[in-house]
């Protein structure tokens, strides 16, 4: 997919102190799956696939985050998350490895 010309415009304006980490998350996220869409919601750039995935937030300054929109589309292993999940391999998805070799998901 294409970058979003609003998304381009959003970051050329953004005054962070993480911007670079913000745009790295954006490319990571934009690399994992060519299906993936990009547009501005919630005063903030937005990932979607079969409904919205996650949201880079701006609002803080300390740190670069993605916050999730959408309930996991795969279980999530206990130490990941909270003692509620129950144990699970992670999928073997290329792209889903992808992910977690840029370190902003758990990984094994």
């Amino acid at each position: 997919m294409p970058r979003n010309p609003k998304v381009d415009a959003f970051f050329a304006a953004l005054d962070h102190p993480r911007r670079a980490e913000l745009a790295a998350l954006r490319d990571i996220i934009l690399a994992a799956d060519t299906a993936i869409e990009e547009d501005i919601k919630w005063q903030c750039p937005t990932f979607s696939y079969k409904g919205t995935l996650a949201s880079l937030v701006v609002r803080t300054k300390k740190v670069a985050q993605v916050m999730s929109t959408m309930a996991p589309v795969w279980p999530i292993p206990a130490r990941c998350s909270s003692a509620r999940a129950k144990p699970c391999a992670w999928p073997t998805s290329p792209r889903l490895r992808t992910l977690r070799r840029a370190g902003g998901i758990c990984s094994r």
